[in-house]
């Protein structure tokens, strides 16, 4: 009984153990990698978590921490002749935040593309004819304002972020605001001023323009015509001869001559008061073995003019400075087939004070002395005004007229002693540009003809190659419209032509 009790207990001893070692068994092998795959996963899901967590907060710091430009850089390129231009906003450490291709421009002698500036979150340039506003932070475009239309753009930006522009062709105003409104345009300031270079504010409800060219008078540098725009209307006025030196607002050349006989004086005045001056007189009938062609009297000089004082609405009086001439009185020298006698400057006979006659000056009002040398061109009778800017040497009686007028038509000139004066000038320009062979061209033109009677003056202007003016721009110089070369003489008598300058041996006009 004992012997099988033993053996029960043996048997549930190995049978507990067999189901221990199975227990064991599952375990090892099938619970214990689960649970460490699945714990491994889990822990694989928060680092991914925490990472991502991570990522999210790093681009939300980066978009909260980006700057917007503190500097922006405008170059300009060239490419198949179309200009174009790279705007890069930087950041305090010169590193790039974005950049702006403008659109391409065809290449001419004015900029396309120019920079205005910098207003709070904004950055303004000007692209063929637009003003454009680019967003600081990230260098999209706010707006754009076609209105302007104009080229070699100058700018002010006033404390409102109000834009101020004027085009070297045109306008001579334009003002823009912040959100790229149009405030106010000016196309010109008149027909006699043009080419602004220069805007400036000067205060909160003034700007200054400043133009190359005025009645005809081109500027030299740092010199210009001026015209204030009133902002609160956008009215104008210039500068004029009340408040500046009335030489700004003259023209530059004037003609003392009487319409008969082969002579005149012509004078050419600077803003400063200076001048130049030649006379001639020529005497064809005064020949000899040595001159077969005639006997010429030649005065080249230089002068100075004291600044002038108004006197009334439209007259100023100034005094002779100084007054120098080329040559000795008398003495002659042979040229050409032509005896050349030195002079004196015809028209400042006695010469000391002076009056300057403007336009507007009642012609009743100005001294027989000085009308009497209007009638070449213009009947002093019947006009009320002078219309013409006059100088007279009170002293001499001798009066001075800007030529750039036309005169009026002399008549009962003999048919055939006429010449058509488009052949004239077209000759004209023919001759010294087969002379001189410009790198542009001549021009003469007709508003500029003067009819003396006998004789005809044309003046002579040059404008140059596309190429030239290119090349002066890319030098950072300026290019001038047209500029005064010389008063060419044609006796209408003769047909003979000479420069009023002595730059070129006399030639005769082809019949």
């Amino acid at each position: 009984m004992k012997k099988k009790i033993v053996l029960v207990i043996i048997s549930i001893v190995l049978l507990v153990l067999c189901l221990a070692c199975l227990f064991a068994f599952l375990v090892w092998n099938y619970i214990l990698p689960q649970f460490k795959e699945d714990k491994q996963d889990s822990d694989v899901m928060m680092v991914n978590d925490e990472n991502e967590k991570n990522d999210k907060n790093s681009v939300s710091k980066d978009v909260n921490i980006k700057e917007s430009a503190v500097k922006v850089e405008l170059n300009s390129f060239s490419e198949n002749n179309k200009e174009y231009a790279v705007i890069r906003g930087m950041d305090n450490n010169d590193e790039e935040i974005w950049s702006h291709t403008t659109g391409y421009h065809e290449r001419t002698e004015l900029e396309q593309i120019s920079e205005i500036g910098m207003y709070e979150n904004q950055y303004y340039y000007c692209e063929g004819g637009k003003a454009v506003s680019l967003s600081l932070a990230d260098g999209s475009v706010l707006w754009e304002n076609n209105e302007f239309g104009g080229a070699s753009a100058h700018s002010a930006i006033d404390n409102n972020g109000t834009v101020y522009m004027c085009g070297y062709y045109g306008p001579s105003f334009f003002a823009v605001d912040k959100n790229g409104k149009t405030l106010g345009n000016i196309d010109s300031f008149g027909d006699e001023y043009y080419w602004p270079y220069e805007i400036e504010i000067i205060d909160d409800s003034t700007v200054a323009v400043t133009l190359e060219h005025g009645p005809d008078q081109a500027l030299s540098e740092n010199e210009g015509f001026v015209f204030y725009v009133d902002l609160s209307d956008y009215s104008f006025s210039p500068i004029g001869i009340d408040t500046v030196n009335i030489f700004s607002s003259m023209p530059s050349n004037f003609s003392f001559t009487s319409g008969a006989g082969a002579w005149s004086t012509e004078l050419t005045l600077e803003s400063d008061g200076s001048f130049t001056g030649y006379y001639h007189d020529s005497d064809m009938g005064d020949a000899g073995s040595e001159y077969p062609n005639g006997t010429v009297y030649i005065c080249n000089f230089t002068g100075e003019f004291s600044t002038p004082e108004q006197v009334n609405d439209y007259t100023y009086s100034m005094r002779l400075e100084n007054l120098q001439k080329e040559g000795t009185t008398g003495e002659e020298y042979y040229e050409n087939g032509q005896r050349f006698i030195y002079s004196d400057p015809y028209g400042f006979d006695n010469a000391s004070e002076f009056f300057i006659y403007t336009p507007d000056a009642p012609m009743s009002e100005l001294p027989d002395g000085f009308k009497s040398w209007l009638t070449a061109f213009i009947n002093p009778n019947e006009e009320e005004t002078l219309s013409y800017y006059g100088i007279y040497n009170v002293g001499g009686e001798e009066g001075f007229v800007a030529f750039d007028h036309t005169p009026i038509d002399i008549e009962n000139v003999p048919e055939e002693q006429t010449l058509d004066l488009n052949s004239i000038r077209e000759q004209v320009v023919d001759h010294y540009t087969e002379l001189w062979q410009p790198d542009g061209t001549y021009t003469c033109f007709e508003n500029e003809d003067i009819d003396n009677g006998d004789q005809i003056i044309f003046t002579l202007r040059y404008a140059m190659s596309d190429e030239k003016a290119q090349e002066l721009i890319e030098n950072g110089g300026m290019v001038t419209a047209n500029a005064l070369v010389t008063t060419i003489t044609v006796n209408k008598d003769t047909g003979e032509v000479y420069d009023n300058d002595g730059f070129a041996d006399p030639w005769t006009i082809e019949r």
